[in-house]
């Protein structure tokens, strides 16, 4: 396995680069560590994000993690929270973006590796519909938006800054230095 794409100061989680650059999919250890390591931590925590995004699957697993979590769980989304970033964001009790701040949206992608045949693109066709609708299950959870417009936001690869962030509901609250 890579180095850890995730790092604790105290009860401070920090995610300051790709969300997992090697799938979880099917490696079982990134997973084990990081809810040992999640484990671990009885208090509140607070999650600071500043990603680009990453592996889906790596970002709803964090994601399930944090949902359940014993403490409350503060997210402060320091610069961006892009892609699979967003999904991890999705999970705070609160939910705080910087002023600067900046949320993007997109559907899933899948990248071939060349040679597929057409019931592997259409096995991934049909992977890449249902991790649609598990991304829209989580913003809507947060949101309270409709399917259809999150739906549209997602076809229309959406960067939301700070205000609208709060207004959808992505976010609670906009902060304006660290230590808010």
């Amino acid at each position: 396995m890579k180095q850890k794409f995730w790092s604790w100061t105290g009860n401070q989680l920090n995610f300051k680069t790709c969300i997992s650059d090697e799938s979880w999919f099917e490696e079982k250890l990134s997973r084990v560590k990081f809810f040992g390591e999640l484990k671990r931590h009885n208090d509140d925590i607070t999650v600071l994000i500043d990603s680009l995004g990453g592996d889906y699957f790596a970002a709803e697993a964090i994601y399930e993690m944090l949902r359940e979590y014993r403490g409350r769980v503060t997210v402060k989304i320091e610069k961006i929270a892009a892609s699979a970033a967003s999904i991890v964001a999705m999970a705070g009790t609160v939910v705080k973006i910087a002023h600067t701040g900046k949320i993007f949206v997109h559907n899933p992608k899948f990248y071939g590796y060349g040679g597929e045949d057409e019931d592997e693109k259409r096995e991934a066709g049909y992977m890449l519909e249902e991790i649609t609708e598990s991304v829209i299950d989580i913003y809507q959870r947060r949101t309270k938006l409709s399917r259809a417009q999150l739906s549209r936001m997602m076809d229309a690869e959406t960067w939301l800054n700070a205000n609208e962030a709060v207004a959808l509901g992505f976010a609670d609250k906009i902060y304006f230095n660290l230590a808010a």
